[in-house]
């Protein structure tokens, strides 16, 4: 690993006269120390070696005699960037950070020109549409939950998308919100699959019920139950979830509608037009604008339901409960789940960009199926055409440590992610397996999200996919 990292940064123990030949080739006025093994010993400034010089100690003692300030600023494996972004701006002084492993072996160097071209996993991408949206917002002073981009985001989202659209706060609370609209609430079973994010089964404990965990199969990542076993969990209700952006089939759905009393689809990761218009049996379909969703307003999310009625139930409850043509009446039990004026300003911008915005994202996810579909330890089917493109995920041979190649990729300043933690492996969730043994487990230890953003240039997929094949070829 030392090989890859710039010389000019580092050195073994040698000389001081070497090593202030260093700093002055790198132009930083700090170098690290390692020993002839890698293995970190510590960053020596110009200043230290300046104290040492007039303390009596000479240019041909070893760099070893040098004394250094007792913490120095480091960084372990997988590194953090919000962590290193904070060092750099709070630290003036210091110019560049040792990144280490767990056994304190030197795996890379950041310098604050290195960190500018790291990779992480995802970021929004703001135009000007956006930016003039909420100036327009502020000028009129509209900015909280009242305002003209509510009532067009929510338009815009009812036209292009399919139904009827209510804005919330955030998609965990879009789901909580669908469950008490279609009376799925107050102790009623509801079958979600195993392999999710939490806030899925979190909203239905939140909304009183009761999460049924269903298993998924290991290679689409789909419910994956028969027919009989779905009869007898008699279930009330089903939340499907388009997980990494993988969408139920219009049959997939019919099947399980044809089983339970209410089905809603948990969208957080899958977004394009029509897509509730298309599936036709679904009651409701849930959205989130997370900052590292397709579509973002940095916190935010969203409900499109077929029903009039349920959607205007909806946006009581949204609205602490209160009667849409009384103000401050209160009919039901209600939340304050709604989205700002702000929030739907972007929204609607990032709407308007939603053909550029997939575009964009599809030909990331062809530049990574180029590098990896003839792979035979790379598993990408499904990632293939068809998939919403939110972040390319990819599992690996059994023989591959992913720890190993997340923190590998993680040295060389390319963020990415281990997949979910099927629902059943944590205690919290245990209650409500309704079997011993669960398939999904086994995708555990198989899985990472590669970065996928609008931004990320196709040379830096090239660049993250040629690591990666590095990496496996070494293994």
């Amino acid at each position: 690993m030392l090989s890859e990292i710039n010389p000019e940064l580092y050195t073994t123990v040698e000389s001081v006269k070497t090593v202030l030949l260093k700093l002055n080739n790198n132009g930083l006025t700090s170098v690290v120390i390692v020993s002839n093994t890698g293995q970190f010993l510590k960053v020596v400034g110009d200043g230290d070696i300046r104290r040492f010089l007039s303390g009596g100690g000479d240019l041909k003692d070893l760099i070893t005699l040098v004394k250094v300030p007792e913490e120095q600023k480091i960084v372990q494996l997988p590194v953090n960037r919000s962590e290193v972004a904070k060092i750099f701006s709070s630290q003036s002084n210091i110019r560049l950070i040792p990144v280490v492993d767990s056994d304190g072996m030197l795996r890379n160097i950041i310098t604050e020109k290195s960190f500018e071209k790291s990779i992480p996993v995802s970021q929004p991408k703001l135009t000007e549409i956006e930016i003039n949206n909420c100036t327009s917002a502020l000028a009129d002073n509209w900015i909280s939950s009242q305002g003209k981009f509510i009532n067009d985001f929510e338009a815009k989202i009812s036209d292009d998308i399919g139904g009827k659209a209510v804005c919330v706060s955030n998609g965990t609370v879009a789901i909580e919100l669908s469950i008490k609209a279609l009376n799925l609430g107050d102790g009623k079973k509801i079958g979600v699959p195993n392999f999710t994010f939490g806030a899925t089964v979190n909203a239905i404990l939140n909304a009183g019920s009761i999460p049924v965990l269903l298993d998924v199969c290991p290679v689409t990542w789909k419910v994956n139950i028969n027919e009989d076993e779905l009869v007898a969990l008699n279930l009330d209700g089903i939340i499907l979830v388009n997980i990494y952006g993988l969408s139920y089939r219009k049959d997939e759905i019919s099947f399980f509608k044809l089983h339970c009393n209410k089905l809603i689809i948990d969208s957080a990761e899958a977004v394009r037009k029509n897509i509730f218009k298309d599936d036709e049996y679904s009651d409701a379909m849930t959205f989130s604008f997370f900052a590292n969703k397709i579509l973002t307003t940095g916190e935010g999310g969203a409900v499109v339901f077929r029903d009039h009625e349920v959607k205007n139930k909806a946006k009581v409850l949204r609205d602490h409960g209160m009667d849409i043509k009384r103000r401050y009446w209160h009919v039901k039990v209600g939340s304050n789940y709604r989205m700002t004026n702000l929030q739907a300003a972007i929204g609607l911008g990032q709407l308007q960009r939603i053909d550029s915005i997939l575009e964009e994202r599809k030909l990331i996810f062809d530049r990574y199926n180029v590098h990896f579909d003839n792979s035979d330890i790379i598993n990408n089917k499904n990632m293939a055409s068809g998939v919403s493109p939110w972040l390319y995920t990819i599992t690996l041979d059994d023989k591959i440590n992913v720890n190993s190649l997340l923190n590998f990729l993680s040295a060389h300043l390319i963020e990415a992610r281990e997949i979910f933690y099927p629902m059943s492996l944590m205690e919290i969730f245990k209650p409500y397996k309704y079997k011993t043994s669960y398939i999904s487990e086994e995708l555990l230890s198989s899985g990472i999200c590669l970065p996928t953003f609008n931004g990320l240039s196709l040379k830096d997929v090239d660049k993250i996919s040629n690591k990666i094949v590095r990496f496996l070829e070494n293994e």
